[in-house]
């Protein structure tokens, strides 16, 4: 029986995944353990491996979201059983193929028998459209979804003629319809529209996230400014040791220091909801969100509370570097029990940022300014940034929620604490 390659769960908020690259051919012998794809989260580029020997039977094409537990291939474990997997007719049914898996190609399931291969028919389409023998059976190679295919039969669409706006060119439903509609005279002759970008890949991944996010606990922020003075003090006094204690400590550093402190003294914000249950972490698994060209990702740096400053900061500068390269692990991006979001050197002066699920609070850092401030009765200027803690009310209330605000607050503006 065929082995089914599946979309791993990579994570708790984890629904699908994107296949990014095919690492071995159609039709191509793999061995156990061997890695036969590239899989793309919202956080990660990850490699599937093969679970058995046998002959590779591609499924799900470059491009395509599939959920996870979908199934992305199959590994046919004889010569025969890939043939019949294949199937002789082609140029309908899912992905083109005569046979359906679980949807696309052939399907597996059963009780451990091996299940006979079921032909689909071709999709109907109203004999007055009479479709052209190209839009059903292409000479040319046509990427397309299944739903593109099926609509381009309903409507008589030669799909040789359309040009997809899909990952890698795949001619998806809207470009039928359009093809369709301007064929008909129906298009809008004054759309204004410059350019059209289909959320697919880790920008879909983002999207779907910060949704899921937003629509699935009670989100408050609350913001509060920092003199930093004394902070800056501190950070000139370590930059100026560097040499001596072999890493240079930056602002950033000095502040997940200093959350952490108060995340140990208030650990409900380090803390998931699982049904009615509030689970609260034993370590400060702390995730640093980390700009990319095509999104962000979030570092996990584990067990952070049982680090010195300067391990801290060596892990911190560590989990940046390979996140710009690209070479994070699966461990240094799941497992984050809270969230650090820093702007500040985006000039962005304060900001509301959204929980990462399924932790229960997020810290916003703004940019450091010079701004007018009272001191003790007397107008002075002193360098200021705004803190925005976001966090899911129903974990807390916002009088806790304002006391840890303070406690990451005190901590800074009296920062000597954070070298012991």
């Amino acid at each position: 029986m065929a082995a089914k390659i599946a979309m791993p769960k990579l994570g708790m908020t984890m629904v699908e995944g994107t296949i990014k690259r095919w690492l071995k051919e159609e039709g191509q012998p793999v061995e156990a353990g061997t890695p036969v794809l590239e899989i793309e989260t919202e956080k990660v580029v990850y490699e599937v491996e093969a679970p058995g020997p046998g002959i590779l039977r591609i499924a799900s094409q470059e491009g395509t979201v599939v959920p996870c537990g979908g199934t992305c291939g199959l590994v046919a474990a004889s010569q025969e059983e890939y043939h019949s997997l294949i199937g002789e007719g082609r140029g309908y049914g899912a992905e083109g193929r005569g046979y359906r898996v679980e949807g696309i190609g052939y399907r597996v399931g059963g009780r451990g028998e091996s299940p006979a291969p079921e032909p689909l028919s071709p999709f109907p389409h109203p004999p007055s459209l009479n479709p052209q023998p190209s839009t059903l059976y292409p000479s040319a190679r046509v990427i397309a979804s299944p739903i593109a295919k099926r609509l381009a039969l309903e409507l008589g669409v030669d799909l040789t003629r359309i040009k997809g706006t899909g990952p890698g060119g795949r001619i998806v439903e809207d470009d039928v319809r359009g093809f369709a509609d301007a064929a008909r005279g129906l298009s809008n002759d004054r759309d204004e529209t410059a350019k059209t970008i289909t959320l697919t890949g880790k920008r879909k991944t983002i999207a779907d996230h910060m949704v899921r996010s937003l629509q699935t606990s009670a989100q408050l922020t609350i913001i509060t400014d920092v003199d930093a003075t004394a902070l800056s003090d501190l950070h000139r006094q370590l930059m100026a040791e560097a040499k001596r204690i072999g890493v240079r400590i930056s602002h950033n550093d000095l502040i997940v220091a200093a959350l952490i402190r108060a995340l140990v003294s208030f650990p409900i914000f380090n803390s998931t909801i699982e049904g009615d249950d509030i689970k609260v972490f034993e370590r400060v698994n702390l995730g640093v969100a980390v700009p990319l060209e095509d999104g962000l990702i979030v570092p996990v740096v584990h067990e952070a509370d049982k680090l010195t400053l300067v391990e801290l900061s060596r892990a911190l500068a560590a989990v940046a570097e390979k996140a710009q390269e690209g070479t994070l692990t699966l461990d240094e991006v799941t497992g984050g029990t809270f969230t650090l979001s820093n702007l500040s050197a985006f000039d962005v002066m304060a900001f509301t940022p959204i929980i990462n699920p399924p932790q229960s609070a997020i810290l916003g850092v703004g940019g450091m300014e010079e701004r007018p401030a009272v001191v003790r009765g007397q107008l002075a200027v002193r360098p200021t940034f705004y803190l925005s803690l976001t966090w899911d009310h129903r974990v807390a209330d916002g009088v806790p929620a304002a006391k840890f605000l303070r406690a990451i607050k005190h901590l800074l503006e009296r920062p000597s604490a954070l070298l012991v």
